[in-house]
Order: C-alpha cells, then sequence, then structure tokens
C-alpha cells in the first residue's frame, strides 16, 4: 500500500521516483505453508519505484544501492538486460523489474556475494556460480535508486522477528563473526586464483623449455 499512500501526480512525470519503503522485518520461518493456504510474500524489504519510461537496458543499467549507517554500500542490486524488464531470480542472480510505470523489488537482506569466481569450484555457490552474501543486521538504512543521472534516495529501517527475543549486542557480535568469516573465504578464494595463474604459467614454461 505504500506506493497509493504516496501517490503524487507528480512522480508520473519523474524519470524515476523512489518511494518510502515501509519497515522490514527480518523473519524466522521455518516450514512449508499447509494445503489450502496462501503463499507468503518475499521475505525481504519491498521497493518501490516507478520510471516514466522504460530503459534501454543495454545501455541504461537500472541500480538501487542499500547504504548501512556507516555510509556503506551493503548490497547493489542492478537490472539486466538479459533477464530484461522483468527482472526477477533469487539471491545474487536477482535482476531489478524495469517496466514503465510502478515497479516491485525485493531486498532478501542479504549483503553482496563475494566477487571471484573460480570456474569448476566455487565455495557454497548458487546456480549463477557466485556466493551469496550474509544476512545484514537490523538497523537504519538508506535506499539509492540511480538511472542515469537520476538519483533518488529514501530511508529504510530493518528490524529483526519481532516475534523473538534477541541480544542487540549478541547481533554485533554474530555480524562482526560473519564478516571476518566471509572475509577469510574471499581471501581463500583470492589466494587460490593466484595459485592456478602460477600453476598454468609453470606449465607455459614447461612446454617452451621441453
Amino acid at each position: 500500500l505504500s506506493p497509493l499512500r504516496q501517490f503524487d501526480a507528480d512522480h508520473a512525470e519523474a524519470s524515476a521516483h523512489l518511494y518510502a519503503p515501509a519497515t522490514a522485518d527480518i523473519l524466522r520461518i521455518n516450514g512449508n505453508n499447509p494445503a489450502g493456504r496462501g503463499e507468503n510474500p518475499p521475505i525481504g524489504a519491498m521497493l518501490y519505484y516507478t520510471l516514466a519510461q522504460e530503459p534501454d537496458l543495454e545501455e541504461n543499467t537500472l541500480v538501487i544501492e542499500i547504504v548501512d549507517g556507516d555510509g556503506e554500500v551493503v548490497r547493489t542490486l542492478e537490472s539486466s538486460a538479459e533477464t530484461g524488464v522483468d527482472g526477477g531470480g533469487s539471491g545474487s542472480a536477482y535482476a531489478l523489474p524495469a517496466k514503465q510505470g510502478l515497479n516491485r523489488a525485493v531486498w532478501d537482506f542479504a549483503a553482496d556475494p563475494l566477487a571471484h569466481e573460480l570456474d569448476d569450484f566455487v565455495i557454497a555457490s548458487g546456480g549463477d556460480r557466485k556466493i551469496d552474501g550474509y544476512t545484514a543486521a537490523p538497523g537504519q538504512y538508506t535506499v539509492r535508486l540511480k538511472l542515469g543521472e537520476t538519483s533518488v534516495e529514501q530511508p529504510l529501517t530493518v528490524r529483526f522477528d519481532p516475534r523473538q527475543e534477541y541480544d542487540a549486542g549478541h547481533l554485533v557480535e554474530q555480524q562482526r563473526l560473519v564478516k571476518s568469516t566471509y572475509a577469510m573465504l574471499d581471501e581463500f578464494q583470492h589466494t587460490l586464483i593466484g595459485l592456478r595463474k602460477i600453476r598454468e604459467q609453470a606449465k607455459i614454461k614447461h612446454a617452451i623449455f621441453e
């Protein structure tokens, strides 16, 4: 309902408009829905925006950045020329919809995936052979939508599951450990890539002097 409550005629004329998102809860949902019940909405922060025109995704990439309280970009979501204006997918393979008019995107609370791709050997990767990022912490964020020269920002509040009790100090420590673990994994992959390059160079030298 956020777009309806915030709608203004000027929004339709803007090249891109980002609506203020509702507070998003990091929910813990176990099991499947019983037969006969409707499907739950996607887990994540619902981000609504309008585009005055359907962009040429070969020329212009629609971008949404999730910025934390320290000003660091924790997740970058982008449109995809391959997927088209309908967007879709999940995890690190998610692409933003970029249709003319109203669009809805979902940030699944995950940080950016690790950048390295190791061909036939990828740790904990998804279908796009990238490692999904860790779950971001509750807190205050900024959603930044960018298309060409247009940039629009809105605040976003992320809460931990309000049905659960939690210790804020434990969450801070958990985030520290998770970030440290991902940094170690990233370093391991970077080292492995380096070792593979050295091995290939050794093969080439061996073939030259053989």
